[in-house]
């Protein structure tokens, strides 16, 4: 071989382990990426999804015994499932870890002091949920608020007319129905806190515009709605991603709270069975 014929050989060599460089290079990015995508949590952030959870007892500090809902994420449940307490001692440091239920799936029903809720992921060590249990309101308050929701939904230009049949007056008045439904009906167990926050900024949203008020009144729907879904509150104060509905993932740490319950119901919703999560 002459020397300009190893010359370009080497050269066009070169050439082909750049490429198969960048191919494998840009390969790997895109595997990563679409993990990523089809990881993604409920949350928003990039990080595994739970295929489901597993509830345990394991001996905590001083021997105290621990209950918690432990999150089995999609791309390793293989492990779990073949040796449940090895998997959680090893990954979790789980002292003495004992399943009491190998498998509670997502959107399953729990039930804290009467106030019901599915679970929806997870969030670090909490777990998320989306509220179960529907307000309750009179006739007219319900023909009212169809009124918020349908003005809320024109454009910003829109000129509020008496044909649109809302009111700052009566705005007011939805605005302490529901609030007093967070703060002194079940949903005050998880909705309380923030129905209080709410009602702090009462003077704030009295000298909003009609066209702002009803964008709160909205927001505080989607905050109570039966859905994981946040409520913007700026315009009185509090942040635009309020109302997250969550839970210390170790139950038996978990304050101020009576009973936990698991609630297995049957398709027509004319049956269940409640387990006693935190005395079974």
């Amino acid at each position: 071989m002459s020397e300009i014929s190893a010359r370009c050989f080497l050269f066009v060599g070169n050439i082909s382990a750049t490429i198969c460089k960048n191919l494998i290079f840009k390969i790997f990015y895109l595997v990563r990426k679409v993990f990523l995508i089809c990881a993604k949590s409920d949350s928003g952030y990039d990080k595994p999804a739970s295929s489901y959870f597993s509830f345990v007892k394991y001996e905590g500090k001083k021997g105290k015994e621990m209950r918690q809902l432990v999150a089995i994420d999609s791309y390793i449940k293989a492990r779990y499932e073949a040796n449940p307490e090895k998997y959680l001692s090893e990954t979790f440091g789980l002292k003495k870890p004992v399943v009491l239920i190998p498998v509670v799936k997502r959107d399953a029903c729990i039930e804290i002091d009467g106030f019901r809720m599915h679970i929806s992921g997870k969030t670090g060590s909490r777990i998320t949920f989306k509220p179960a249990m529907q307000i309750t309101v009179s006739y007219d308050t319900e023909k009212y608020i169809r009124n918020v929701v349908k003005l809320n939904s024109k454009p910003e230009n829109y000129n509020i007319t008496e044909l649109d049949k809302v009111s700052t007056d009566e705005n007011i008045e939805l605005f302490d129905i529901l609030t007093y439904k967070m703060t002194d009906t079940v949903l005050k167990v998880k909705f309380g806190d923030m129905g209080a926050k709410i009602i702090s900024h009462r003077d704030a949203f009295e000298k909003l515009d009609i066209r702002k008020q009803c964008f709160v009144l909205t927001e505080i729907l989607k905050i109570i709605h039966c859905n994981a879904v946040l409520g913007n509150l700026t315009y009185i104060g509090e942040g635009s991603s309020s109302g997250r509905v969550g839970l210390n993932s170790v139950l038996s740490e978990v304050k101020g709270v009576k009973s936990i319950y698991l609630v297995h119901q049957s398709v027509t919703g004319l049956f269940e069975k409640k387990i006693d999560l935190l005395h079974m």
